[in-house]
């Protein structure tokens, strides 16, 4: 379950990143690069691993599963601020949620992941794939 804490950090995390290039903390190389759905390049840099990771450890262990479920998510949803939502269920009932933002056709970064058993929120949202 999602903590109100949780929401907010998600929330100032996706209204405060518009654009890594332009951003101090979001100058670091990537570490990968997966295609979204829609082919564009989502890059996952050594700052926003960090910061994922420093927060919520146990995601260490999900790494792969975090970009297999940018390229090959079950569902898309859109986000409060131009960010998009993949979800894919990693366990009966557990759900990888990663956010992510395409800043352009040819660049994007990944603002944050998270695990969660309660997805009707996120479902509430405007759907954008499939």
């Amino acid at each position: 379950m999602i903590s109100q804490l949780g929401r907010t950090h998600y929330r100032d995390a996706a209204a405060n990143i518009t654009n890594p290039l332009n951003h101090e903390n979001c100058l670091s190389v990537p570490m990968d690069t997966v295609p979204s759905k829609n082919k564009v390049p989502i890059r996952l840099t050594e700052e926003r691993w960090f910061h994922i990771t420093k927060g919520h450890p146990e995601m260490a262990a999900y790494h792969h599963s975090i970009l297999d479920t940018i390229s090959e998510p079950s569902a898309l949803f859109k986000g409060n601020h131009e960010e998009i939502l993949a979800v894919s269920e990693i366990e009966k009932g557990k759900y990888l949620i990663v956010v992510y933002k395409e800043v352009s056709r040819k660049d994007g970064f990944i603002i944050t992941t998270f695990i969660s058993s309660k997805v009707k929120s996120i479902e509430r949202r405007e759907k954008l794939w499939p």
